[in-house]
């Protein structure tokens, strides 16, 4: 059976309307790629948004093996009275339209986060544009305006040093966090916990820093180092914690995978090194009397891979001593930890998250004080359970065969 011509025609045109075009299209040359953005307050109460823009043409040289023509971001800044006004008094500087897709980093001043950090994550999480997975930070001891003006050698785009930097030391060495918009955004907006945040420090001459000049040094002038992690209560930074209590934190938050751990052997408190490679932390919550108590178990497995004192890493005996010593030594660093963040009177380990999901009626009568009664009150409990699996390519270090 032979179809009718303007039957045909009416199918083809019906094909054709579901064919897509462009639509609201803007050219790349047209695009100011947004990188950064750094998050200040003026001394007249605005808001100060630094933007670190991404300088195509100069990535592509370096990325070409050519001598790069200039450096690969460059800042911009603009003020208001909350981010919006900012955003667009920018755009009497930027000759492009700012494009906020690529944003991978957002930067706090110390002192707006002391502030409160809520009201400026409402803007980010709102634009459709702004990803919800971006890093945020706070400058530590300094400005975000500063931050973003430093160049890094390495990575040419300094945003993929902080990022790389994070994902590296939350992986190896614990006590960093790579906390993201949504993160942030669904601990505040849930009952029992309370926002951690990374920070990084900027170390050295700034100005220096500042200036393309200071990639041509082997030893460059300014460094951006990762920091410690800041206790927030009520969206406001209101502590500092490193060294082991800001490892014991992204343990019990499941944040770190291996570390290392310094032994005391024979008098010498370094003399033995336990590289962690895997961790396995569990957080329970039941109740005694009536009332929740919080049981923290951490299982570590690892290596011995460093000995400056003689040992027999073979005999099983002292192997189980280590083991003993590396127990006693982690629980004492959790229980002090849980301690210490009590005082401060903000539950970042999220335990009463914990209590709010398998004992609703429990954390009603709780909720309303937990942060200033309930968790400073609350009974912990911390084991550690570790084992030495290997001491990599030799077994007893060769101090033990030196001839006296």
């Amino acid at each position: 059976m032979k179809i009718r011509p303007f039957i045909l025609s009416i199918m083809m045109i019906c094909m054709l309307s579901l064919l897509s075009g462009c639509w609201g299209q803007n050219e790349l040359s047209n695009l100011a790629l947004v990188n950064a953005m750094g998050i200040d307050r003026t001394k007249d109460g605005q808001i100060l948004i630094t933007f670190q823009i991404i300088n195509a043409q100069n990535i592509a040289s370096v990325q070409g093996g050519g001598a790069a023509q200039g450096p690969t971001v460059t800042i911009y800044q603009s003020k208001g009275g909350n981010l919006l006004e900012a955003n667009r008094q920018a755009t009497n500087k930027i000759s492009r339209i700012m494009y906020y897709s690529h944003a991978n980093l957002l930067v706090i001043g110390e002192e707006l986060a002391k502030e409160g950090i809520y009201p400026l994550l409402d803007a980010t999480e709102r634009d459709k544009e702004f990803r919800n997975t971006t890093t945020v930070i706070i400058a530590r001891n300094g400005r975000a305006s500063n931050f973003l003006k430093v160049l890094t050698p390495i990575d040419k785009i300094p945003t993929d040093k902080v990022n790389k930097t994070l994902n590296t030391a939350q992986e190896l060495s614990g006590g960093k966090l790579k906390s993201a918009v949504s993160g942030i955004i669904e601990d505040a907006t849930t009952p029992g916990i309370e926002p951690t945040i990374g920070s990084f420090e900027m170390i050295g001459n700034m100005k220096k820093g500042e200036s393309q000049d200071s990639l041509n040094y082997t030893d460059v002038p300014a460094h951006l180092v990762s920091s410690d992690l800041g206790l927030f209560k009520h969206g406001k930074l209101i502590d500092w914690v490193g060294g082991y209590r800001a490892r014991a934190i992204t343990w019990i938050l499941k944040k770190t995978e291996g570390t290392t751990v310094p032994l005391k052997w024979k008098g010498s408190p370094y003399a033995l090194d336990y590289k962690v490679k895997e961790s396995e932390p569990n957080i329970s919550v039941t109740l005694k009397n009536g009332k929740p108590h919080v049981n923290v178990t951490l299982k570590v497995i690892g290596n011995i891979e460093e000995a400056t004192r003689p040992i027999s890493l073979k005999d099983p005996k002292q192997l189980s001593q280590l083991q003993m010593m590396i127990n006693h030594k982690l629980e004492n660093q959790l229980e002090d930890t849980v301690h210490y963040v009590q005082g401060q009177k903000t539950d970042v380990f999220g335990f009463g998250e914990l209590i709010y999901r398998k004992y609703p009626g429990v954390w009603k009568t709780m909720s309303k004080n937990w942060d200033d009664e309930g968790f400073p009150n609350l009974s912990v409990s911390v084991h550690v359970q570790s084992l030495v699996r290997h001491s990599e390519l030799r077994s007893d270090p060769f101090t033990s065969n030196i001839k006296e």
